[in-house]
């Protein structure tokens, strides 16, 4: 999947009371935190926390970080986005990724498109 950074990102309000913010995982106790929120999304390929430090030690964590959404203290849903510079440089692009994109359960659909004053 690609997508144009050129085109207009879709504006959605945030649910009540949740912030999202651009967090680099620095602490134990905030890498406890994701990985208990992304576990309960991938029951079936539950990450370790060896793993996720091994890949936030990696050259692509370096430009990278992820937006996490946050119901106070907990992480209700996150996306990581990094650069592969070897790559882009070898290629020529600006390509970035995306990954370990989750939301629990019980926050899924809560934001709704704005609404069109335009009548069908």
């Amino acid at each position: 999947m690609s997508r144009s950074l050129s085109d207009p990102l879709l504006e959605l309000p945030a649910p009540e009371g949740l912030r999202a913010i651009v967090w680099r995982l620095e602490t134990e106790s905030g890498q406890a935190r994701y990985l208990s929120a992304k576990n309960l999304c991938f029951l079936h390929a539950p990450t370790s926390l060896a793993e996720l430090r091994f890949f936030l030690a990696s050259p692509l964590w370096a430009g990278g970080a992820s937006l996490t959404a946050f119901d106070g203290e907990n992480v209700v849903g996150s996306v990581m986005a990094y650069w592969d510079s070897q790559e882009n440089e070898r290629t020529g692009l600006k390509t970035g990724y995306t990954e370990e994109i989750f939301v629990l359960p019980g926050w899924r659909k809560k934001a709704s498109p704005p609404t069109s004053s335009a009548k069908v």
